[in-house]
């Protein structure tokens, strides 16, 4: 009888005594950014694993002035550090390449690069991803505020309230609405509608909307910036998107999703963070539902959010413009959306980048 597949909860046999960022997607540059720039070039590392079919992203890793090693290094000498901050689990290896383990045992790759492990937090929604099983295994969570905090309590980590590194930065610094959709051969004149949605295997709703993005570029300027696995996992609607006649197709080489909402008049998005970005740059904001969806049963995110900002489940593009030309419903979402920052983010004259840096340099103080 074959046996079953058996988690092993493997650590480094040694430790080098600093922070380290693991990167293995282009996310990690949109995140970590405005943390990494409140640190010292000796202080932290960076492991870079299988990121070479992302060519922008190694050319960021290579520009910053931290010592980079392989992830694969690590995994060979059993080496790991002291405090490693990731977005999620990264990846699990099987078959573990160590003498003693069984062909179907495997371990998670942010456990074998770091002692004492913590969870940046990417966004809020998707509970379904960010409240999966292997957050079990995190020391602490770098939440966003009180909202994400209460929200994580089943699992043992720490819950620092650190606020949102990312959006924090756009808001102080706001982009140049007019240069940045200049530099991208756009209308900075036209009034804006950006799309952002998810993947179809978190209810993205991209497959439905085509048809609904094409009427809308009729009346506004329409960008699409996808999730950046849409082009990976939802492949055959993503060609139909490029091909898509009166709306424009932004990656996210060109430009980061925070800019883009600058610039936008409006942002339509689904589930997952893109919508709580919006709400913090207080970008008017509009949710797509996908059909079918119970959103009365509010026992997650997503579903809370839908509680006081509009969505809806038919595409409609009469429906919608009617809704968009509606400027005194859009005053009210304004106050409603400031409400919301209270409760959703730890909101600070201190930058969310530099106070998860000193949070950061605390834990290992304390761990050294």
């Amino acid at each position: 009888m074959q046996s079953k597949a058996k988690y092993v909860d493997l650590r480094p046999h040694q430790c080098y005594p600093k922070i380290a960022f693991a990167i293995i997607n282009p996310m990690a540059q949109a995140h970590y950014s405005a943390i990494l720039k409140h640190f010292q070039p000796d202080e932290v590392d960076l492991i870079v694993h299988r990121i070479d079919k992302y060519p922008e992203l190694v050319k960021w890793v290579y520009s910053q002035p931290f010592n980079k090693r392989q992830g694969y290094e690590l995994l060979d000498s059993r080496k790991g550090y002291e405090v490693l901050v990731t977005e999620h689990y990264l990846d699990y290896l099987q078959p573990l390449p160590y003498p003693g383990y069984t062909p179907r045992s495997w371990a998670y790759l942010f456990r074998m690069f770091g002692q004492y492990n913590v969870r940046l937090m990417l966004g809020l929604g998707i509970d379904k991803w960010n409240l999966a099983d292997w957050n079990h295994y995190f020391d602490a969570f770098m939440c966003l505020g009180p909202l994400q905090s209460e929200v994580m309590y089943s699992f043992e980590g720490n819950k620092l309230l650190t606020g949102y590194p990312r959006y924090d930065e756009r808001a102080r610094h706001p982009v140049d609405r007019f240069q940045l959709l200049t530099d991208l051969d756009l209308n900075p004149h036209a009034e804006t509608i950006l799309y952002l949605p998810a993947i179809s295997s978190y209810d993205g709703t991209l497959k439905q909307s085509l048809h609904l993005m094409r009427e809308l570029g009729k009346e506004y300027q329409v960008l699409i910036q996808a999730h950046p696995l849409v082009a990976e996992q939802d492949k055959e609607v993503y060609k139909v998107l490029q091909k898509l006649q009166g709306v424009v197709v932004i990656n996210r080489d060109e430009a980061d999703t925070a800019e883009l909402m600058q610039c936008a008049d409006f942002v339509i998005g689904d589930y997952g963070g893109y919508a709580f970005g919006a709400v913090y740059l207080d970008r008017p904001v509009l949710l797509l539902d996908k059909p079918g969806r119970n959103h009365e049963k509010l026992t997650n995110t997503d579903n809370w959010l839908r509680k006081y900002l509009p969505h809806i489940e038919s595409p409609d593009p009469e429906q919608i413009k009617q809704l968009l030309h509606n400027q005194n419903y859009w005053q009210l979402q304004s106050q409603i959306r400031q409400q919301l920052r209270d409760i959703l983010f730890t909101l600070s004259d201190e930058p969310a980048g530099l106070r998860a840096a000193n949070q950061l340099r605390n834990i290992l103080q304390e761990r050294l």
